[in-house]
């Protein structure tokens, strides 16, 4: 594991060096998309109170935020050590850092495929110019979006629970814990991957028996009286909220406060949550019979690695419950043909984690892998993102099939071992090698970022009318929203400014105002504003400080 893991460093070390020499060049590198955009802004919040020292705001921060709250801590001690000017450079180096950190986790991985040293080593030849040529992956490696934090927790889970399965321990704790890792950085990641190994190693006692088991244990809870409250308390909220909600809402004063049911929110997230209190009461109750019949490690990783996971979606107020939602509602809302949207992700993972000269040979290194939780997980987010489905939803799968393409390895003989796997190396080193000079790498790159022009145009208005504490309302297009967004957030904590970020439209009182418009959006109204000095415009982003005076 050491031989394998210095190994991987060094190989990590050459790639966060060549990534960070190029990244100067990259011409949109100031532009984020609108979801790194919007978690730099969260990351920068978060920052803000560590500083001030407000502990409840950070908690706040992290425990209500429905993005990476893993990534969000590590983030916001980097922005309140480097300081305001450096929040950019914060972002896109955690990405790097991510990046670089992957190889370094495929050697280790390497180590648990390999029983030898010698077999670690050709596979991680093979497994690395594999990776190196993911142009999707590659696409992400300095972006600051989530796809290859996922990447990292997502081979570092699967390869603890090869050694896991290899030392047959009854208590993957490292499974449990990295796997819930990779649910904080992206949730609906960590969901799938916890339910492809749950069904796995449930698996190892049939696939009969173990279904059977938990529909009679829930059976029989729901027979004693305990569960039964549970089960029809749950019910009640979940159907009789809905029917509220659809009869027109209702208000009442409790204690004499104003209380309202207006959304359907509310009652499902309770009801989900009633829901899973009577699943754990009617597991607890049958729990000897369970014992008898669901293999032990299933049962360790029920409790330990995807019930905290069910807990945390069910906190209130994350909105992850939500979005997980939308999630499923997509799957009823796709179009084109059933074989377009079948086949989708795979053709995704065909066209864009390998190089076009390689993709035979991968093909045929794959012939001798187990693909059966790649094809699980690719399974789950066809069926619940059919409506949404992105090349980046399983660009953090690309690092298994990389180290699936060389599971072949231990079964080789030893004698042509090395000299085949060097062969196979040497082969993909060639030709994944021109997609790291210098012009061809700067453009995959860009490919993580917003236009150049975008990202120009809301930096330079922004640093063009500068206020001092006031509210930016934001008038332009989704492609520029989060950005222009950002960089005034950004430019004003240089200038230790506070910047409130308001939309839609609303008149703040006695403060300064800027305006951000690109003709896109209908405007908003002006009354009770007096403008300030002449308006900045760059690109299609035209700016206007205002006064706004009390009525």
């Amino acid at each position: 594991m050491a031989r394998a893991g210095i190994v991987g460093l060094a190989v990590a070390t050459v790639v966060a060096l060549r990534l960070a020499a190029v990244l100067p060049d990259v011409p949109n590198r100031h532009a984020l998309t609108g979801e790194t955009a919007r978690r730099a802004m969260l990351d920068v919040d978060a920052a803000e109170a560590l500083l001030g020292g407000d502990l409840l705001e950070l908690v706040g921060h992290l425990v209500g935020s429905d993005t990476g709250t893993l990534l969000l801590l590590v983030a916001a001690p980097a922005h309140a050590a480097a300081g305001p000017a450096h929040a950019l450079g914060v972002e896109l180096g955690i990405s790097l850092v991510f990046t670089a950190l992957l190889f370094l986790v495929l050697g280790l991985a390497a180590r648990c495929v390999g029983a030898s040293t010698g077999e670690a080593l050709v596979v991680l030849a093979i497994s690395t110019p594999l990776l190196m040529g993911s142009r999707d992956l590659l696409g992400h490696a300095v972006s600051g979006m989530p796809e290859v934090p996922s990447a990292v927790f997502t081979l570092a889970t699967v390869a603890a629970w090869l050694a896991s399965r290899a030392s047959r321990t009854y208590r993957p704790w490292a499974v449990a814990l990295l796997g819930n890792a990779l649910f904080h950085v992206t949730f609906q990641d960590g969901l799938m991957l916890a339910l492809a190994v749950l069904l796995v190693e449930a698996g190892q006692a049939g696939w009969v028996r173990p279904p059977r088991a938990l529909l009679s244990a829930l059976f029989r809870g729901a027979r004693s009286p305990v569960g039964l409250s549970m089960l029809v308390s749950a019910l009640t909220v979940l159907l009789g909220g809905c029917w509220v909600v659809s009869t027109g809402g209702l208000n009442a004063t409790v204690f004499g406060r104003e209380v309202s049911l207006r959304h359907v929110r509310e009652p499902v997230w309770l009801g989900a949550l009633l829901l899973f209190l009577f699943v754990e009461f009617a597991f607890w109750h049958e729990r000897v019979w369970l014992a008898a019949e669901v293999p032990r490690r299933a049962r360790f990783l029920w409790k330990w690695l995807l019930t905290p996971m069910v807990v945390w979606i069910l906190v209130p107020f994350t909105g992850r419950l939500q979005t997980f939602g939308g999630s499923l509602a997509w799957a009823g809302s796709g179009s084109g043909s059933g074989a377009d949207w079948l086949l989708s992700l795979p053709r995704a993972a065909w066209e864009g984690w390998v190089p076009a000269e390689t993709r035979w040979i991968v093909l045929a290194l794959l012939c001798g892998s187990i693909l059966g939780l790649l094809l699980l997980e690719i399974a789950f987010l066809t069926l619940l993102q059919r409506g949404n489905l992105q090349p980046r939803l399983i660009v953090h799968l690309a690092p298994l099939v990389a180290l699936s393409a060389a599971a072949w390895v231990p079964a080789v003989p030893h004698v042509v071992r090395t000299p085949l796997g060097a062969a196979a190396a040497a082969l993909l080193l060639w030709i994944v090698l021109p997609i790291w000079r210098g012009p061809e790498l700067v453009s995959t790159l860009s490919r993580g970022f917003e236009s150049t022009a975008n990202g120009d145009a809301c930096r330079e208005v922004a640093r063009a009318l500068p206020i001092t504490r006031g509210v930016l309302v934001n008038e332009t297009a989704p492609a520029r929203f989060e950005t222009c967004g950002l960089w005034v957030k950004l430019l004003a904590r240089e200038r230790g400014a506070q910047v409130l970020i308001r939309e839609p439209w609303t008149l703040a009182s006695r403060r300064d105002v800027l305006v951000l418009e690109d003709g896109t959006t209908p405007a908003g109204p002006r009354g009770g504003l007096v403008a300030l000095g002449a308006p900045a415009q760059h690109g299609l982003v035209r700016g206007q400080r205002y006064r706004a005076e009390a009525p």
